[in-house]
């Protein structure tokens, strides 16, 4: 437990960032008057040596030292790992939090900090008095579950994609012990998928990746246009429209489309794959 009481002892009633060991150069931090603050701070640059209980424990010491932490939110995956969510239960005191601890070095990296674009479970319990069951909490973990789904169909098309590209033997062919190989069930290419007011746009820049607000002018000049939601840390993005026939023609429009001129190659529309 002393790594966690120096971390909240070396907090400072104004911070001043120490120079940690690291390369990385946290951003500045959102002005305290940002109108994008949120109760819930996003936290990136984590050492991901440390052990999740030892880090969840002392991020609470430390964001303690700020106001009430109603929950930390770490994960060990591939895609979460090196983060974390810190949700308070008053915004001002997410803005201290940000502006004083953006930089501070924990366990040898300096944590970059910014606000949480949605908020946290947590946060909405507290809203409602720990009631589960009021619609706005229902409606918040309908909304998390549906951004889950489609980080997963993203994810399965970008593996599916990249095993694609490996060489594998014909399926219907012989084994090397002379057995037969049955065929695999034959998977209708993306580009025949059937229509789906969801259009799965892939083949998004790498490079300066556009943002929701690059791409929706982009889709809403195609009637019916009801959301595009980005999956972050991958090339792709989904856009919804009003019903399947809408979302054809913004597909037989745009398909193969540059975002910027200088792109070196069109974007790829197809209708999102049923769940």
């Amino acid at each position: 437990m002393a790594d966690v009481e120096t971390a909240a002892a070396a907090v400072p009633a104004t911070a001043q960032p120490a120079q940690a060991s690291t390369s990385a150069s946290p951003a500045p931090p959102p002005s305290g008057d940002d109108p994008s603050a949120t109760s819930t701070v996003y936290i990136k640059n984590l050492n991901e040596k440390v052990k999740l209980d030892i880090l969840k424990t002392s991020l609470n010491s430390l964001f303690s030292v700020y106001g009430h932490v109603l929950g930390i939110t770490a994960h060990g995956n591939l895609r979460m790992r090196g983060q974390a969510f810190v949700a308070f239960d008053d915004v001002e005191v997410a803005k201290k939090a940000v502006k004083e601890v953006n930089g501070f070095p924990l366990y040898g990296k300096a944590m970059q900090l910014s606000f949480a674009k949605t908020r946290s479970d947590s946060v909405v319990l507290h809203q409602h008095s720990g009631d589960s069951s009021c619609p706005d909490f229902q409606s918040h973990k309908s909304e998390r579950q549906r951004r889950k789904e489609e980080r997963k169909a993203a994810d399965a098309a970008t593996n599916a994609a990249n095993a694609g590209s490996k060489r594998k033997a014909p399926d219907g062919g012989v084994s090397a012990n002379g057995e037969p190989v049955p065929k695999k069930a034959a998977q209708l290419p993306d580009e025949y998928l059937p229509p789906n007011p969801i259009l799965f746009i892939q083949n998004l820049p790498s490079e300066d990746p556009p943002t929701r607000e690059v791409l929706e002018p982009l889709f809403a000049a195609y009637e019916g246009l009801q959301d595009v939601r980005m999956i972050p840390g991958r090339n792709v993005a989904f856009v919804e429209y009003a019903n399947e026939g809408l979302a054809a023609r913004a597909r037989e429009g745009l398909n193969g489309r540059k975002i910027r001129e200088t792109d070196e190659q069109g974007i790829k529309i197809t209708f999102a794959r049923a769940q």
